[in-house]
């Protein structure tokens, strides 16, 4: 369709959008009719100012954190009401302010929530991610993704509607927006979909940002998590990260009944789905110092419960709100008992910092020896011990008796794949209250979605073979925190 046959239609969509409007308004019809129908005509308005080049961007400093809190916290209540899983991960480490149109990225991330909240059913789940990254020429980057595991969506229609062939529905208009307003500021609205299993939208913002981190380094804890039900995982996971983030030590707490690992910890923080089912009073007996904090999915399921649970936080988890209860634990704390932890706070970071002097311990899954030889030349290159296995079942089995730094893993592999080897190590890690290993997907699967799908799997990120040096120097970076100014081993 040529640009000027697209403006001709946006334009008569928009008159007959309104010539609708102005009837409904006489008849007073239907109110929330008129609401769809406005919010439709702003859809396409956004649509045509950019297809023809007349949308002016409103570009400024924003805070970051409150901004990205507000809106999602905006959609709790929706997804609860329809009976789906929301899950949020808003990275504590994303920089105080950002420099965007604002209107943009709201635009998006509503639509692609709206999509999610419509089309994905009961007892399934959405995932919003905001993570800060750090681009190629030390830029950061914040990469934004929406995944579902509802019913997917047919590939021949996103094509139809980004070609603007499909635009009598609102969810239709508002995706084609969604594409559009990302190219406009030299983005991509990149998508992952598979019938019966669920979609993944994802784009990446390059940005200015200013005034350091949201957040400080939370105070030292010691923090043990349980987890009631299965059903709860996506939440643990989550929560693990946000604490790493945070800097805040974990402890294993695979059972309550009297387990040798709650007496480490300052709180521990209780995944819940009936509250009431948890011994409180006979652990409070045993660990009277101990702050025993639930994280349910509704208040409603602790309010009978308020005599015995004082503090309490519901899913799913913010990081401004996670950062104050931490804070509240710290100040809670008696000097005796901060005084008591202090010789194994100490004891801990000496251990953490000799480890760290010693090499990170990587595992790398591959069943092609050549492949795997590059990748053993090129990781021992800085000085780590690398650990191999041939197939999805070996690392399984090696991950159950070694915590790694680092797992690279090959997807199309016999007897197991990567994708079902990832997530059987990490439902383990889970299960045993262990630190979620970081798993790249090391696959010559390259092509325009394949890392979306990837991800979307459950895997953390995506690397091509072969490898490339600088791409590989990033990701060590980001995941380990590894300082390349160090001397580099000769090959």
């Amino acid at each position: 369709m040529s640009i000027s046959m697209e403006k001709l239609l946006l334009q008569h969509l928009i008159k007959s959008l309104k010539s609708s409007i102005a009837a409904l308004r006489l008849e007073k019809g239907d109110s929330m009719h008129l609401q769809e129908l406005e919010r439709h005509v702003s859809k396409v308005a956004l649509l045509y100012a950019l297809k023809s080049n007349q949308y002016k961007a409103e570009m400024g400093w924003f805070e970051a954190l409150p901004f990205f809190e507000t809106l999602a916290a905006s959609y709790v209540d929706g997804f609860d009401g329809a009976g789906v899983n929301f899950l949020v991960f808003i990275d504590p480490n994303i920089p105080k302010q950002l420099y965007f149109d604002t209107e943009v990225v709201a635009f998006v991330l509503r639509h692609l929530l709206d999509n999610a909240l419509q089309f994905t059913p009961a007892k399934e789940s959405v995932l919003l991610e905001v993570r800060s990254k750090q681009g190629v020429n030390a830029h950061k980057e914040i990469h934004i993704s929406v995944t579902d595991t509802g019913n997917g969506i047919d590939k021949r229609r996103i094509k139809e509607v980004i070609a603007l062939e499909t635009l009598e529905k609102d969810a239709a208009m508002g995706l084609a927006g969604c594409y559009y307003a990302l190219k406009h500021f030299n983005s991509d609205l990149k998508i992952a979909t598979e019938p019966n299993k669920g979609s993944r939208f994802s784009f990446v913002l390059p940005l200015e940002t200013q005034g350091g981190m949201s957040f400080p380094m939370a105070p030292e804890l010691y923090i043990g998590i349980y987890t009631q039900d299965k059903s709860l995982f996506g939440h643990t996971k989550l929560l693990h990260h946000y604490l790493l983030a945070f800097g805040v030590a974990i402890v294993s707490v695979p059972t309550l009944d009297a387990h040798a690992s709650l007496s480490r910890c300052h709180a521990v923080f209780m995944l819940c789905t009936d509250p009431k089912t948890v011994p409180f009073e006979v652990l409070k007996q045993s660990y009277p110092s101990i702050s025993m904090i639930p994280l349910v999915k509704s208040s409603d399921n602790i309010r009978l419960h308020k005599r015995v649970y004082t503090t309490y936080m519901t899913l799913p988890l913010l990081p401004s709100t996670l950062f104050e209860q931490l804070q509240l634990l710290a100040q809670g704390l008696s000097k005796e008992a901060l005084v008591s932890h202090e010789q194994e706070q100490e004891a801990m970071k000496t251990l953490s910092q000799t480890k760290r002097t010693d090499p990170y311990h990587i595992l790398v899954v591959e069943d092609n020896m050549i492949n795997l030889k590059l990748v053993q030349v090129v990781l021992k290159r800085f000085r780590f011990i690398v650990d191999v296995a041939q197939n999805g079942q070996e690392a399984v089995d090696l991950c159950q008796v070694q915590q790694y730094d680092l797992i690279l893993m090959d997807i199309d592999m016999p007897i197991m794949d990567g994708v079902t080897a990832t997530k059987l190590i990490k439902s383990y890690q889970i299960q045993n209250g262990l630190p979620l290993t970081p798993i790249v997907a090391l696959t010559s699967h390259d092509l325009v979605g394949d890392r979306e799908d990837i991800i979307a799997q459950g895997l953390d990120e995506h690397m091509p073979k072969p490898l490339n040096i600088s791409r590989l120097e990033l990701m060590l970076e980001h995941y380990l925190g590894y300082d390349f100014t160090q001397e580099v081993a000769v090959l």
